[in-house]
């Protein structure tokens, strides 16, 4: 994601005031370049080129040695990045009792709505519709005695994998605490292949089927194959409904790749 991808997140209206820092959160960091990348971007970009916004960047990964990569490409690249290891966002719910294990962490700091949160989840499924095998997760003792090209490569082993019997179970997830945990104007990018997004398409008919058959509402709009209307994310009481939108696709060998937007509806329609 270079700088032009960076500044089309937000436009001037929509950036928050120097009282309302952004808050900037990557899940499943891996080696970190991303976070490094993204931290880099905005400092730059947002904070010396548009108005003066105070950025607070954090990479979460489940796997202690991605959190160790991601720290020390950080570390190399010079920006500031808390690095939390930790379950996607479940650890936000409860911050001043969540055991991480990075030093880099501000430690007891509460964090408010994400403002930007990226996500590159496992989608991977496995042959006829199984589940993949679910990732390892290295202890503490493994990556102090592993050298750097090791944990790079433990990490790569286990980064697809996982993703249930459509390859959306871990993005699911994701899309729950995202309901709960986006500012108002907050934005979650999330790269899916063609049967992730049609599984969540699936699942979003067949809830509001269960839910009310006689009242069904808008999924897309104009049959539009790039655009759903998430009604059924979310675990507080009052459950606000998430917009999924593509804005990219690249076709990889064996694939096609795709980004989408995911936004509160109406707040970013528009651009």
């Amino acid at each position: 994601m270079n700088r032009r991808r960076i500044r089309f997140c937000f436009s001037s209206g929509n950036l928050p005031t120097k009282n309302d820092p952004l808050l900037v959160v990557e899940l499943g960091s891996g080696a970190g370049l991303l976070s490094a990348a993204v931290a880099k971007s905005l400092r730059k970009d947002i904070l010396t080129s548009v108005t003066d916004v105070g950025v607070h960047c954090i990479a979460v990964d489940i796997n202690p040695a991605a959190c160790h990569a991601t720290s020390h490409t950080c570390l190399l690249n010079n920006v500031q990045v808390d690095v939390v290891c930790g379950d996607l966002l479940s650890w936000m719910r409860h911050p001043k009792s969540t055991c991480v294990n990075i030093k880099n962490v501000s430690q007891g700091n509460s964090y408010g709505l994400i403002d930007l949160l990226l996500f590159n989840p496992p989608y991977v499924r496995g042959p006829n519709g199984e589940c993949a095998i679910v990732p390892m997760v290295l202890k503490s003792d493994t990556i102090e005695n592993s050298t750097e090209n090791q944990l790079q490569s433990k990490i790569a082993d286990a980064a697809w994998l996982g993703g249930g019997p459509d390859g959306v179970e871990v993005l699911k997830k994701a899309l729950h605490q995202a309901a709960d945990f986006l500012s108002e104007r907050g934005v979650f990018y999330v790269l899916m292949i063609d049967y992730n997004y049609a599984a969540l398409v699936r699942e979003e008919i067949n809830a509001r089927c269960e839910q009310d058959v006689n009242n069904f509402g808008v999924i897309n709009e104009n049959n539009s194959k790039d655009y759903v209307l998430l009604t059924t994310f979310g675990d507080g009481t009052a459950k606000k409904p998430l917009a999924c939108r593509r804005i990219l696709s690249r076709q990889v060998p064996g694939e096609k790749l795709s980004v989408y937007r995911v936004y509160r509806p109406h707040i970013l329609d528009n651009y």
